[in-house]
């Protein structure tokens, strides 16, 4: 996963930019429910590191909250069949290379795939997929409820993977939307996040879409609201590519 984003960001600087004429300096990542956790990754270990990052609806900012780990039903028959289900999860997680909309072929896989992730999720197995280690939903269950506590469950070698374990002084300022009745990604997640940007000092604003459940917030009526505040907020960490003058300041940064 990291590697991939290491390629992209790479395929960025050497092709795209000389190709297009694109801005070097200028980089901003976005993403919406599980690619928002992938452009917090992004903000952690690219370097040099993203002016900003618009995250929509995100995971990872809690991930080592029960609602992760944490078992969802108290199924005796599925408790029976767990030992044996965790492999099986592991195979049919194979990567599909279309969705059902875009080829009709694939739609079994991809719906089998989507019946498979709930099952993680359900059984408390998320993070056993996540950071590749077959206990760790059990030993956080085990573990007390003091957050370090819990933090100490996560190998080191899985610690790159979770954003809430990585956001320091050189985090890029967010923009972070969420959904008041988000039941997918918690609202506690966003505030979670937020909350150890501004304890370490970081620019983050968090808007609130009154009403709006998780998929709302991909509808063009929903996110036409926050995306002008949204593009706002990063506008104003511009700066100037080489040769370039430096643009006007923010009346808001000075």
């Amino acid at each position: 996963m990291l590697a991939d984003l290491h390629a992209a960001f790479t395929y960025y600087h050497t092709v795209l930019v000389p190709r297009h004429e694109l801005s070097a300096t200028n980089v901003f990542v976005a993403g919406y429910s599980a690619g928002a956790y992938l452009a917090q990754l992004a903000a952690a270990h690219w370097e040099p590191k993203p002016l900003g990052v618009f995250l929509v609806a995100a995971q990872g900012g809690r991930l080592l909250a029960p609602h992760y780990f944490a078992r969802k039903d108290t199924d005796a028959d599925a408790d029976a069949g767990s030992d044996a289900t965790a492999p099986y999860l592991a195979r049919r997680t194979a990567p599909v290379g279309a969705l059902p909309q875009s080829d009709p072929a694939t739609a079994a896989e991809f719906w089998a795939r989507t019946r498979v992730a709930h099952e993680l999720w359900r059984r408390g197995l998320f993070l056993d997929a996540l950071a590749g280690d077959d206990g760790l939903g059990a030993r956080l269950a085990r573990a007390a409820a003091a957050a370090a506590d819990r933090e100490r469950c996560v190998a080191e070698s899985a610690r790159a993977l979770f954003p809430e374990l990585l956001v320091d002084e050189s985090h890029p300022p967010a923009f972070v939307v969420h959904a008041e009745n988000d039941a997918t990604v918690l609202r506690a997640e966003a505030d979670a996040l937020v909350a150890r940007l501004h304890a370490k000092c970081v620019p983050a604003a968090l808007v609130v879409v009154p009403g709006a459940a998780h998929m709302a917030l991909v509808h063009d009526v929903v996110y036409a609201n926050y995306m002008a505040a949204g593009l706002a907020f990063l506008e104003r960490r511009l700066v100037a590519d080489e040769g370039e003058e430096d643009p006007e300041p923010d009346e808001d940064d000075t």
